[in-house]
């Protein structure tokens, strides 16, 4: 029968799951009894989709709560990132102006050395900053500034 769910035979869940008890025993779990749930009827596609819906709502309550109970969290993941991109955007202007290259072409640059040397990119932007332009020379051209050339 398509769309239906049928749960597997209590005999076959009992055997596959025999070592549980024994293990909850262990760690101090005492045995309660709970209502059976191995002779629910199966389920119609759209009952189980039901089902499924309310069972992810009753997961995103807890999950949105703990977002909320937590908002500097959040506030310093987007301080975190403003900074970082504070950072490479210096950077990507300073690499710019000192190799006379475009802005697409600097930050091309930083971004294969980060991904070259295993580095995240605004650590790059900051050593690109603190160094002056540290990104080895792309070829053909000089680590000098065309001005000092003349």
């Amino acid at each position: 029968m398509a769309g239906v769910h049928h749960t597997p035979a209590p005999g076959r869940l009992r055997q596959r799951h025999r070592h549980r008890p024994a293990a909850a025993a262990a760690a101090g779990h005492p045995r309660k009894p709970a209502a059976p749930a191995l002779r629910r009827p199966a389920l119609a596609a759209d009952d189980l989709a039901l089902a499924q819906a309310l069972a992810d709502a009753a997961t995103i309550g807890p999950l949105h709560s703990r977002t909320l109970q937590r908002p500097d969290t959040v506030n310093e993941h987007l301080h975190t990132a403003l900074q970082s991109r504070i950072v490479i955007e210096q950077a990507k202007g300073l690499l710019a102006a000192r190799r006379a290259i475009g802005l697409n072409r600097a930050f091309g640059l930083m971004r294969r050395h980060a991904q070259d040397h295993r580095m995240l990119l605004s650590d790059v932007a900051r050593d690109t900053i603190a160094n002056g332009s540290a990104l080895p020379a792309p070829p053909g051209r000089s680590e000098a500034n065309p001005a000092d050339a003349e």
